[in-house]
């Protein structure tokens, strides 16, 4: 009974959510009432103890895991209004016309760097917009960046999941970073291929699976090193910088095939905007790209973008 009720809250914001189709604050305050309840009469928690744990839970909340989502928000709109965003979505959309390599590139590389950074559904929101843009399937976009997103979450916003749960449980952060990492190992193993599948099937497996796996290495062995060595804040930035620069060296060096997406000649770019829209989007992301080619051994070029 025990263990039903310790899920009960959850599963409350879940139904209330899903099948009731109530804003999420009133969901939220739903699932509150309910573990209230069960604090109050079936662990006789005190009124005082239950409105300390609450506060601690808002302090926690607003602190830690508000001000990500402020800054992130923040420069969000900063972006957006100064018209950076949509340099960088053209930028990124541009840079090849294979589905296949742009999945992995958006999704997987930029998708884990993002959720490193910011977290709380901006991995999949800034990505999965980028590969609509790009000509995906809308369904299509939102699984390849949901795919993408089973793995970095545990180490997502600078590390706050894993740090909050280190701090709640009492267990030493460095260990449960190294726990988690090893637990995650299959997942990231399998996402890239995942991606490919939901990208373009069977056919894309069987004509990128080497470009799977260069994407799946690229990430894992840096994210792995930096979960064992610096801790829980940046193993999803270093591994989407490294998968990110990983990707884009496989495709530079022509090692994979491309498939080329049909595009309306309405839509195409002619040669001197395009160029104009890369120089900005390297002055953009100069720092990210520096970071890449800092920390994972390779050069960058204006071209390259």
């Amino acid at each position: 009974m025990d263990a039903f009720l310790s899920i009960l809250p959850i599963l409350v914001l879940l139904l209330a959510l899903a099948a009731l189709k109530l804003a999420a604050w009133r969901a939220a305050l739903l699932a509150f009432a309910s573990g209230a309840a069960i604090a109050l009469f079936w662990k006789s928690l005190g009124v005082r103890e239950l409105a300390e744990a609450a506060a601690g839970g808002v302090a926690t909340g607003l602190f830690p895991i508000g001000l990500v989502i402020i800054a992130a928000l923040f420069t969000y709109a900063v972006v957006e209004q100064s018209g950076a965003g949509a340099v960088i979505r053209n930028g990124l959309a541009s840079l090849s016309a294979d589905r296949r390599y742009l999945a992995l590139l958006v999704a997987w590389g930029f998708g884990n760097f993002m959720e490193g950074m910011a977290g709380f559904g901006t991995a999949v929101a800034i990505p999965c917009a980028i590969l609509v843009g790009a000509g995906f399937d809308p369904l299509k976009a939102v699984l390849c960046c949901l795919v993408a997103n089973t793995t970095p979450t545990a180490f997502g916003s600078v590390g706050v999941p894993t740090m909050v749960l280190a701090h709640e449980t009492g267990l030493d952060a460095a260990r449960l970073t190294k726990t988690i990492a090893l637990l995650q190992i299959t997942a990231t193993l399998l996402s890239p291929f995942l991606i490919l599948f939901v990208a373009d099937g069977w056919r894309g497996l069987k004509e990128k699976w080497l470009l799977g796996v260069v994407a799946d290495f690229a990430f894992l062995v840096p994210w792995l090193a930096v979960a064992a060595f610096a801790g829980c804040e940046l193993p999803d930035v270093a591994g989407g910088l490294c998968g990110h620069r990983g990707v884009r060296a496989a495709r530079r060096r022509r090692e994979l095939a491309v498939v080329v997406l049909e595009h309306d000649e309405d839509d195409a770019v002619d040669d001197e905007h395009r160029r104009d829209d890369r120089g900005r989007l390297q002055m953009l992301l100069h720092p990210v790209v520096d970071g890449q080619a800092d920390g994972c051994g390779g050069d960058h070029r204006e071209d390259d973008l």
